[in-house]
């Protein structure tokens, strides 16, 4: 390794919790590698001085990681391990995903450095921090890319770790609020919690009426719990209104769904609460949603509806029918 780069390393473990410093160096050891090589700075520093440095020096310097790219590279004749050799003997295998390095950390030593990782995101929350910020590690999207590998592990750590988890999910609210940027992660990391508040349904209402629109990425929420009677009502009320957007209609189907099939609320409520048919036509495809989702959390065999010919029919179709009689 080179011999500047190597120095630098050292001097990182000496200072692990002086950021400037560890980003100062990481700079110096990048503009020394020109080809930002992950795998020759940082892996092999980390296997040869292993005994050099304890789990949360290696945490924090992984974290400050994640702010820089770097790449993968191998040499374009296999017999070259001349590492003076300049960058064009070399082939650009991919870029080094530094998040998911961290996460793969976080995992493995979970007992030890997840609680610690926890507290450093409730204080990020708390500074209303920018994630979109490049100078500042995007704690959020680490979360959320734990999550995707072991969403139990961090939840368990997490209530462990809070004992108010309410108090957190106001927080991660208050941060949503505070930037507007940043409002579509903290939604996510938000329903990671799984649990349907009021809290959550105002967030999506005020996410969507700020126009997004991205149908490449699209919103989808499984929820195992409901907070409170209130939530529910909330929800009843958003469904039904007047000037629901196709998109929020959507969002809000999956969500009648998922606290459907975790035994939220009966089919008899929702049957009892939303009106399946109405005199306008232009509703026709909502009103089969919701029909199709009824009988998907029920035990009714919805295969057979496939071959049958759908037919709307209104209250004024039934009237004249019973009218005839």
């Amino acid at each position: 390794m080179n011999e500047d780069i190597s120095k630098a390393l050292e001097n990182i473990l000496k200072r692990p919790f002086d950021r400037q410093f560890i980003r100062a160096s990481i700079c110096f050891m990048a503009v020394k590698n020109s080809r930002r090589d992950y795998d020759l700075i940082f892996t092999n520093f980390f296997d040869i001085q292993k005994d050099a440095y304890n789990k949360e020096t290696k945490y924090r310097i992984l974290l400050e990681l994640t702010l820089y790219q770097f790449n993968e590279w191998s040499p374009v004749n296999k017999e070259i391990d001349d590492e003076s050799i300049d960058s064009h003997s070399y082939h650009l295998n991919e870029t080094i995903d530094t998040k998911d390095k961290i996460c793969d950390y976080l995992d493995e030593y979970s007992d030890e450095i997840l609680p610690k990782f926890i507290d450093d995101l409730y204080d990020f929350l708390c500074k209303n921090n920018d994630s979109s910020d490049l100078t500042h590690i995007n704690f959020i999207d680490i979360t959320l890319q734990f999550i995707e590998k072991n969403s139990t592990k961090f939840l368990k750590a997490i209530r462990k770790r809070i004992p108010d988890e309410k108090k957190f999910r106001t927080q991660l609210k208050s941060y949503y609020e505070q930037n507007p940027n940043n409002r579509k992660i903290s939604i996510k990391l938000y329903a990671s919690f799984r649990v349907l508040t009021s809290e959550f349904l105002c967030m999506i209402e005020q996410f969507y009426n700020d126009n997004y629109d991205d149908e490449y990425d699209r919103l989808s929420f499984e929820f195992e719990q409901v907070s409170d009677r209130h939530a529910i009502e909330n929800l009843f009320q958003l469904i039904q209104s007047a000037n629901i957007t196709d998109e929020k209609f959507r969002i809000y189907s999956i969500i009648v769904s998922s606290i459907v099939r975790y035994n939220q609320i009966s089919l008899s409520e929702i049957h009892q609460r939303i009106k399946l048919v109405n005199n306008d036509s232009s509703d026709y495809h909502r009103e089969e949603h919701i029909l199709n989702l009824l009988l998907e959390c029920s035990c009714i065999d919805n295969s057979y509806r496939k071959t049958m010919e759908i037919k709307l029919v209104t209250e004024n179709d039934i009237e004249q029918a019973i009218e005839a009689i």
